[in-house]
This record gives C-alpha cells, sequence and structure tokens, in this order.
C-alpha cells in the first residue's frame, strides 16, 4: 500500500470520526432505562400515541408509521412480512407507542445487523454521490453506524454535507 493510499485512509477515518462525534447530540448520549439510544426524531408524537391493546392495522395511520420508520433508518420500506409483523403488534407494546419508539426499534436492528448496515450504506452512497462506496468508506461508515446508531436519512445528509470531498469514498 502506498504512502498516499495510507494517508488517505487515514485521513478517511479521522473524517468519519470527528462527524461522528459532532453528530452526537447530548440526547442521543443519553440511555433510556432499557438500554436503548434516545431516537434522534425531533418530531412531536403527542399524535402517535397508541391505543392499549388495539393490533397496530386497526388504527388510522399506523401503516405510515411503520413505512416511514423504515424509510428513515433503513432506507426502504418495509417487506411484506416486517409490514405485517409490525401492525400485528399490540399497540400498547412499548416498542410502537410512538413513532420514535418505532424508530429506536429499527435503529436497534441497524446496529446488531452488519447485513442491513452495509445495505444501508449502499443506498445511501447511491442516493447522495451515485455512486458505490470503496471498501474503506464502507468499514468506516459501518462502524459509526454501528456504534452512534446513525439512520440511512443521517446518513445521506453527511454524506451530502461533505460535498465534493466525499466522492474520495467512492469505488472507481
Amino acid at each position: 500500500m502506498g504512502k498516499r493510499c495510507v494517508l488517505t485512509l487515514l485521513g478517511l477515518a479521522l473524517a468519519v470520526v470527528l462527524l461522528a462525534a459532532a453528530w452526537r447530540s447530548p440526547e442521543r448520549q443519553r440511555a433510556d432505562p432499557a438500554g436503548n439510544r434516545s431516537p434522534h426524531s425531533k418530531r412531536p408524537t403527542g399524535a402517535t400515541r397508541a391505543k392499549s391493546g388495539e393490533p397496530l392495522a386497526q388504527q388510522p395511520g399506523r401503516r405510515a408509521l411503520v413505512e416511514q420508520a423504515f424509510q428513515q433508518v433503513l432506507g426502504r420500506s418495509p417487506g411484506p412480512d416486517e409490514l405485517r409483523y409490525w401492525l400485528a403488534v399490540p399497540a400498547n407494546d412499548p416498542r410502537v407507542q410512538t413513532e420514535q419508539a418505532l424508530v429506536r426499534q429499527q435503529r436497534l436492528f441497524l446496529e446488531r445487523f452488519p447485513a442491513a448496515r452495509a445495505a444501508v450504506i449502499q443506498r445511501a452512497f447511491a442516493a447522495a454521490l451515485h455512486c458505490t462506496p470503496n471498501a474503506a468508506a464502507q468499514g468506516a461508515w459501518d462502524l459509526l453506524i454501528e456504534t452512534s446508531g446513525t439512520t440511512y436519512a443521517e446518513l445521506v445528509t453527511q454524506l451530502q454535507h461533505l460535498g465534493p470531498a466525499a466522492r474520495t469514498q467512492c469505488a472507481h
């Protein structure tokens, strides 16, 4: 590996670490009693509170909330089985009582499954830069998602914020 390549990889790693530190808010650094990270979404959730015991499928707008959580965190719509699962969950289950709770569940899924993180990184690069990430970028962003719970939407924003410098992370 050439000296220039090593310096580029070190620079990329430093940029990812700095972005992760800057991106984390005090709210995200606090954990809830169950040990989950606080969701990053600041949208109001009072209107999304679930009725006790009713399956989500029987509540107006619940399908849209599940789809929004998947889009925000994973950058895709839920598959038929995933949608069926989340709509069958009783609404008094704390995992689905608010939009933030649904997002938190998708973040946890993303943090725990490397294949899901890899797919999110591929989709984010395609959306923001119209390319695929090189191996170093794939590894660096994977680590960021795993450790900080960064979502698809947040990753796209970060890549766009980096501007032309982000193109150095594309595979050629």
